[in-house]
């Protein structure tokens, strides 16, 4: 039972990153038209935003060193969800640009956090099911896709909108960080030959 709810645990993570990233998608027209940048802005600005993830990305890695995976997933999900916030407020390419850094730096770290539970779950049932970790992943990202689309339909305020996704982000983090496993921290030792030779 409790590898299981791991295993949902985890496909819950990994839905939710798709989810938001999806909303954040979804909602890039709107957006721009708030902020005033054009589509050659926007291309910097996704830039931007994959900058930051990388170094997000680093610096998961090492605080996943330090401190295991499950706090850093469940800490990063928490600032991904309220950063989708972000876009939504912003009303001008400054303020667009602040908001993808911290969206993109924060969807780095969760990026590397989830899959290293991935690989925990996966180690501990003793059989391949990485890919349906990132299927969860799509099924998020198309449950996006369909709730923003409606949103948008009905001409739902864009703030409102990614608000309440940010606080059904924040839920599901809740209901599923007990399930997470968790990794103990990687000890580093010093190799005492270490720049000798």
């Amino acid at each position: 039972m409790p590898l299981a709810r791991a295993r949902a645990s985890t496909f819950a993570l990994f839905a939710l990153n798709g989810f938001l990233l999806g909303m954040w998608v979804v909602h890039i027209p709107e957006i721009l038209d708030r902020t005033g940048a054009d589509k050659a802005t926007l291309g910097y600005l996704l830039l931007l935003m994959g900058g930051a993830a990388l170094v997000g990305m680093q610096v998961g890695g090492r605080l996943i060193d330090k401190l295991g995976s499950r706090p850093v997933a469940i800490g990063a999900a928490l600032a991904l969800s309220a950063a989708l916030v972000g876009p939504g407020v912003a009303t001008s390419v400054v303020g667009l640009a602040v908001a993808l850094g911290v969206f993109g730096a924060a969807n780095g770290i969760v990026d590397v956090a989830q899959n290293a539970q991935a690989v925990e779950v996966e180690r501990a049932y003793g059989r391949p099911i990485i890919s349906a970790f990132h299927a969860f992943f799509s099924l998020g990202g198309l449950a996006a896709s369909l709730v923003g689309g409606v949103l948008i339909a009905v001409d739902a305020d864009i703030r409102l909108t990614l608000g309440f996704a940010a606080m059904a982000g924040i839920a599901v983090t809740i209901v599923a960080q007990p399930g997470l496993l968790r990794t103990a921290p990687v000890e580093v030792h010093e190799d005492a030959s270490a720049g000798v030779g």
